[in-house]
């Protein structure tokens, strides 16, 4: 093997591993999410509205977390929400999300409009606000922290 041919050799296999590395980056390695289900009575409010679990579970349970830059974020409380735009929830810094709801409007999936930045920290807030059925509203906003990795390059 000449040295021109083991150089073309060492770069193709790099640019597969660079290949795959991003593949398991923007899609994870695979799983069953199981959502987080809290029940102490510290997540209740007096109108008995509680945030139930939430989508990636270590958001509930205030763990470090890194999300990949396109991850939906979902969360679930016990009593439907309103609707899409009563849902008041914000991102610092400041990013476009889109908010849908389920079926039954217990679940806000929060889904970014383009990519979060690489390396960024975020405070996710879901403010106290938001209105729920039978006009109900939260009597504390909840805050979740995340942030995204860095990306120096293959």
């Amino acid at each position: 093997m000449t040295l021109s041919s083991l150089k073309t050799t060492i770069i193709g296999a790099i640019i597969a591993i660079g290949l795959i590395l991003i593949a398991i980056f923007y899609n994870g390695l695979g799983g069953v999410v199981v959502p987080a289900v809290n029940n102490s009575s510290e997540q209740n409010t007096p109108q008995g509205i509680a945030l139930t679990s939430t989508n990636p579970p270590e958001l509930f349970e205030k763990k470090d977390m890194f999300i990949t830059p396109t991850q939906i974020l979902e969360f679930t409380f016990n009593t439907p929400l309103e609707n899409g735009p009563e849902t008041k929830i914000f991102l610092d810094p400041t990013h476009p999300v889109k908010i849908e709801l389920s079926s039954d409007k217990k679940t806000a999936k929060i889904t970014p409009e383009k990519p979060y930045k690489l390396d960024q920290g975020y405070t996710l807030v879901i403010k106290s606000e938001t209105k729920f059925d039978g006009k109900k509203t939260l009597e504390k906003e909840y805050n979740f922290h995340f942030n995204t990795p860095s990306y120096s390059g293959i």
